[in-house]
């Protein structure tokens, strides 16, 4: 296999979920941003937090042009692209694996020919890290999914036991107290839809990590927000009448 690049390769999974990697490029011109600093990729020591950090740790940012490997990298990253999915993508150097992690296909490009190779151009975007959310209307409520993806999509990931990651993975159903999450998630942030993540460390690799899109439900998350209001009024008229009775027992 002939790579072109002079500082590192990308590769893409054949699909969601899979162990195997193809080459997409060995970029002739590409830079990738941490945490909103360079890093320097020739250096796997200087790579922080190797494996799914851009589920949410950090912002991630690949800027990539180059000359495409073959026709099965140009359809799978040109198909990410346009379905807008998070697909996990690896940077490789001459020393091996630097980093791995989910990334949304932000840009793709096909751009002429470099002495008869076909190039192209594409932006990786790591899902950054959010922290806590505000609801912008209700006061004092709000919500910390785990990254946001694109303009449109966030992400919410979980480790759980092998048996609930055995029963999302073969029914390809998520349990409802992580809709119910996901749901006022989305009403917070405002996002259309979420990618919910399983992964189960303990089983082999082809069966460790199912990813399930979610879509927003204005209607649930109509009700999600009134259910959200009752509660804070209901909590408000709570700590006014225990405010009233400790005044009561001081004899104010």
């Amino acid at each position: 296999m002939k790579y072109c690049g002079r500082n590192f390769r990308i590769a893409i999974e054949t699909a969601q979920g899979s162990d195997e990697f193809v080459i997409i490029v060995g970029d002739q011109s590409s830079s990738m941003t941490s945490a909103n600093e360079m890093v320097d990729v020739s250096d796997k020591d200087t790579m922080p937090n190797r494996a799914l950090v851009a589920c949410g740790v950090n912002s991630q940012t690949i800027n990539i042009s180059g000359v495409l490997n073959d026709d099965n990298s140009l359809w799978l990253v040109h198909d990410s692209a346009l379905a807008g999915d998070l697909r996990q993508y690896q940077v490789l150097n001459e020393a091996g694996l630097v980093y791995q992690g989910f990334f949304l296909c932000a840009s793709f490009e096909r751009s002429g020919d470099h002495n008869g190779a076909e190039m192209f151009s594409c932006v990786l975007e790591g899902s950054p890290a959010t922290g806590f959310v505000p609801h912008f209307i209700i006061k004092q409520s709000g919500a910390s999914p785990d990254g946001l993806v694109g303009l449109n999509g966030q992400i919410e990931i979980k480790c759980p036991n092998t048996a609930t990651h055995i029963k999302t993975f073969t029914s390809g159903t998520i349990d409802k107290k992580y809709r119910n999450q996901m749901t006022w998630q989305m009403a917070c942030t405002g996002r259309h839809w979420c990618d919910f993540v399983s992964y189960g460390p303990r089983l082999p690799a082809e069966y460790n990590l199912c990813i399930i899109r979610f879509e927003r439900d204005d209607e649930e998350v109509k009700q999600m927000e009134l259910k959200v209001k009752k509660f804070l009024g209901d909590l408000e008229d709570k700590l006014s009448e225990m405010t009233a009775n400790k005044e009561k027992a001081i004899g104010r």
